[in-house]
């Protein structure tokens, strides 16, 4: 069971908590987003603010859109951050040190990014850094000797042969298909047909669905693309509906996913549609016309997914805590942004020190501390992440046993939508 934890508040605007092992920018289709908008903004006390015998702070900085068209996924990632500081600080801090957040805005702009990293890591001295959720691959580079966490999706923000002291806890785009795949073949789909946006992810989408469920013993019978600009593709979808598939697996990231379920009520095409989290990246109530909600499933993050009414119990904590600082846009960003600075804890207390390169080693270790469940976590409820001093994302295994739910399209309640977990495969 879960310990003292939580939060509160947030926009409507959507955005991205994209897995992709490819790009993590695709989330809403982008267009710009204002200039340096390095506004910093801290939470915890001052240097040498005490806490457990005057201590040092425990700095995490991070940069994040917190402005602009990713902005509700910059401020979900550090209200999570500052919720999940004030829980680590009720017990003592990390090692003693009282934990504070210093936040930056790089106005979802990407060369903003690199130019505020740079201004934050030579105006503090941190002991941890979170990069930018869609541009953190070309933050890296510069916080080479700084432990980092990151729910970036591209694959470069968990290469550890290029950056051995940054993880990733948001899984590779490869990770989101065995869950449709699983789903599909457990419902009897025997036939199943591909239909994702024609840029880099979306293309690696449909050659790990073509391999894995030809593995699975299933035929994939027909695959159509579609430009993500694109605001009529029925003529995609009566292709798919002409092949004979029983049900479609879709990568349609943030508000392309209205213009799919729109495609499908057009040629009145009525089999199941499987996506995967990005999916529900944008308001789907909103886009997906009511008709045809019923026919879209996500095999969601399970941390995004409520069984009733309201939160979970298990993330009541979390959800009051960061709710104290906006309402809550994404529950799987925000889940994994919490856990980001959870594991970094794990990682330093395990060490006994805040040297960066033994807290990298004990992170490594984590899948074998029996000591450590996974119920600590937020997201990796089931079962605590896994990495190896080779793969710094997660290793599928934990992945398999709950990580993931079935999501149906639902009013949005605390940045959870309606349906049931876990989802063992």
């Amino acid at each position: 069971m879960k310990q003292d934890r939580h939060n509160k508040r947030r926009s409507t605007r959507w955005v991205a908590i994209l897995a992709g092992c490819v790009l993590a920018a695709i989330t809403l289709a982008a267009c710009g987003a204002g200039n340096s908008g390095t506004s910093a903004s801290s939470s915890g006390s001052g240097k040498s603010s005490g806490g457990s015998g005057g201590k040092s702070d425990f700095v995490v900085g991070t940069v994040q859109p917190l402005t602009g068209v990713y902005g509700a996924a910059g401020l979900d990632i550090v209200h999570a951050l500052k919720a999940e500081a004030s829980i680590i600080n009720a017990k003592g801090g990390i090692l003693g040190h009282p934990v504070k957040i210093v936040a930056v805005d790089d106005a979802s702009n990407p060369q903003t990014a690199i130019s505020a990293t740079q201004e934050l890591i030579s105006s503090n001295s941190l002991n941890m850094f979170e990069p930018d959720v869609i541009y953190g691959a070309t933050q890296l580079p510069l916080t080479k000797n700084i432990l980092s966490v990151n729910i970036c999706g591209s694959a470069e923000c968990s290469d550890a042969s290029k950056y051995p002291l940054d993880f990733s806890l948001n899984p590779p785009a490869g990770a989101q298909v065995p869950p449709l795949i699983a789903y599909a073949k457990q419902h009897g789909y025997t036939k199943v047909g591909i239909l994702a946006t024609n840029d880099a992810a979306g293309t690696y989408f449909t050659q790990t669905v073509t391999t894995d469920a030809k593995a699975a013993g299933l035929t994939v019978v027909g695959s159509q693309s579609f430009s993500p600009t694109a605001t009529d593709i029925s003529a995609e979808v009566q292709a798919l509906k002409g092949s004979g598939a029983q049900t479609v697996l879709t990568w349609a990231a943030g508000a392309t996913i209205g213009v799919v379920m729109k495609g499908m009520q057009a040629v009145d095409y009525t089999v199941p549609v499987l996506g995967t989290p990005t999916v529900f990246t944008a308001p789907v109530a909103q886009l997906v016309p009511a008709p045809v909600q019923k026919q879209l499933t996500c095999l969601c993050y399970a941390v995004g997914i409520r069984t009733g009414a309201t939160a979970p119990a298990v993330l009541q904590p979390l959800v009051s805590r960061v709710t104290k600082y906006g309402p809550i846009a994404s529950m799987m960003v925000v889940g994994l942004a919490a856990d980001t600075l959870e594991l970094a804890n794990y990682g330093f207390t395990k060490a006994g020190s805040l040297d960066p390169k033994a807290a990298a080693t004990a992170i490594q270790g984590i899948g074998s501390a029996s000591n450590y469940p996974g119920t600590d976590f937020w997201s990796y409820r089931t079962k605590a992440p896994e990495f190896t001093a080779t793969n710094h994302a997660p290793a599928s295994g934990p992945l398999s046993q709950g990580f993931y739910g079935v999501a149906k399209v639902s009013p949005l309640v605390d940045g959870m939508y309606l349906g049931t977990y876990p989802f063992k495969y």
